[in-house]
């Protein structure tokens, strides 16, 4: 099985949220893949993500399912629920390891939180700026 260390899906159903909270995700060093929700179930049963993000465009039916589905198949895999800054009386779900507001920043800080550390990009011996020994 591939490692699943950076490995993040969004899902949603707007494209254009998901290509920019890619880019920014992407910057922090994730492998992130985009899928609407019809895609995702299949996408969800086929490989285990490290971490999971439901945007606030999902049905909270829908995004309740995935939830459920993704702890029962692949328990441990975090699972972010994005809620819209204009409606604090949004539904969360119960059972999302983390529920973020859809900003850049904060998504990106929550999700390197559940990644852990970047590797370190070594040089290659005899490089600038490296000694030999």
């Amino acid at each position: 099985m591939k490692n699943t260390a950076n490995n993040v899906l969004l899902v949603g159903n707007d494209p254009y949220l998901q290509q920019t909270r890619a880019a920014v995700l992407r910057a922090v060093g994730a492998s992130v893949e985009c899928r609407d929700p019809k895609e995702a179930m299949p996408r969800i049963k086929a490989r285990r993500f490290a971490v999971i993000v439901l945007c606030h465009t999902l049905s909270p039916p829908m995004a309740a399912y995935l939830l459920d589905e993704v702890h029962s198949l692949w328990p441990g895999t975090n699972v972010i629920q994005l809620i819209p800054l204009n409606n604090l009386s949004f539904e969360s779900l119960r059972g999302a390891d983390a529920i973020s507001n859809p900003e850049p920043a904060a998504l990106a800080s929550l999700v390197t939180s559940f990644l852990g550390p970047r590797p370190q990009k070594t040089q290659p011996a005899g490089s600038p700026g490296q000694q030999s020994a």
